[in-house]
């Protein structure tokens, strides 16, 4: 009995195995902070920095991309990630101070292993590494979890330990706070990227087809049918006599090609078709757009006198924006499903033709 209780003194003066895998668990998953287990690792005694009573700024590096944060947390419970190291920093107190002792130089700064936070004691201080996998996977088999794990969960059986499975969990958890809301180090894309796979995958499929779904009614709702329009542009264009409109690939011409109030065919150059008050244009000119700023940029590529003294800037410039007006969602489509080829063949004919006015 007597030498229960002195393994009982010495793993709260010197935690185990055991002991550090519960920390990593809960400081995984505390306030949904979501941290990586190299970022966890990285913990030092000095990881927290005091703002005022039980609340305090949670130091983190996450080495593979050299970047840092500070993480607002409290101390008030053993649950938060705060609370968690709070209390590692006082339970490894000795354990610290022996790999103090024996592994600083004097007059050279103590090495990074004497502080952190997650390192198993060893007799010789020489031999203290941060936690290992091995040694966390060993912790994680001991009597201790195994009969948790049966007393809650009964004839289940008893899972390996998988730190990322954590970060996900964290990540579903802190989804419930809304869709700002985010674990540790998260750039936007990698967010994507977990959500994605926090959500199991007949979930995920639901809400990508609902999201679709919406990009599609947003940008349809932009959209008016010319022949029903009774106001702007469009109602302008119905009201034209079909036979004089003309389709001149970027867009339409609502004089039959004819110069503005003139019988005379237009001479005004390509690009004044995006000034003209006789111009319009509607999605099925977003390919002809697309062509026109893609033979403005080969000509600025590789003829900038064209680019400079001529037409073609004006012309990447007036597309683009025309461009710009239609929905992205039906623009991007339009240019991933559309051979521009020919579109490109006929804007060049164009403005080969027209570019002088």
């Amino acid at each position: 009995m007597r030498s229960r209780s002195l393994r009982q003194v010495g793993r709260a003066l010197y935690p185990d195995s055991v002991t550090l895998v519960a920390a990593l668990i809960v400081h995984a998953l505390a306030e949904h902070a979501g941290y990586n287990l190299s970022v966890l690792l990285e913990k030092s005694a000095d990881a927290l920095i005091l703002i005022r009573d039980n609340e305090a700024l949670e130091y983190a590096v996450k080495a593979r991309s050299a970047s840092e944060e500070r993480r607002p947390t409290r101390l008030d419970s053993l649950y938060t990630s705060g609370g968690v190291v709070h209390t590692l920093t006082g339970l490894t107190r000795l354990s610290r101070q022996h790999r103090r002792t024996a592994l600083t130089t004097p007059g050279q700064p103590p090495p990074p292993l004497v502080d952190r936070l997650y390192v198993e004691h060893a007799e010789d201080p020489h031999q203290a590494h941060v936690l290992a996998s091995g040694r966390l996977h060993n912790g994680w088999r001991a009597k201790e979890f195994e009969l948790a794990w049966a007393e809650d969960q009964g004839m289940l059986p008893f899972p390996t330990l998988r730190m990322p499975a954590l970060r996900l969990e964290a990540q579903r958890r802190v989804m419930n706070q809304g869709l700002t809301a985010d674990v540790h180090g998260h750039t936007d894309a990698m967010k994507t990227h977990y959500l994605a796979h926090v959500l199991p995958d007949h979930a995920f499929t639901e809400h990508a087809v609902a999201a679709q779904n919406a990009f599609h009614d947003d940008a349809v709702a932009r959209f008016q049918i010319v022949a029903d329009a009774t106001e702007g542009p469009a109602a302008e264009l119905a009201a034209v006599d079909p036979r004089e409109v003309m389709d001149v690939e970027i867009g339409l011409c609502a004089s039959g090609g004819n110069a503005p109030d003139s019988t005379r065919r237009c001479d005004l150059g390509m690009v004044a078709c995006f000034t003209c008050r006789n111009g319009y244009r509607t999605i099925e000119h977003v390919p002809g757009l697309l062509a026109a700023v893609e033979l403005a940029s080969i000509i600025e590529s590789h003829d900038p006198e064209e680019w400079a003294n001529d037409q073609a800037s004006d012309l990447k410039f007036y597309a683009q924006a025309c461009l710009d007006a239609f929905p992205a969602p039906v623009v991007t489509n339009i240019r991933r499903t559309t051979d521009l080829a020919p579109h490109i063949l006929t804007v060049t004919g164009m403005y080969m033709e027209m570019r002088h006015g």
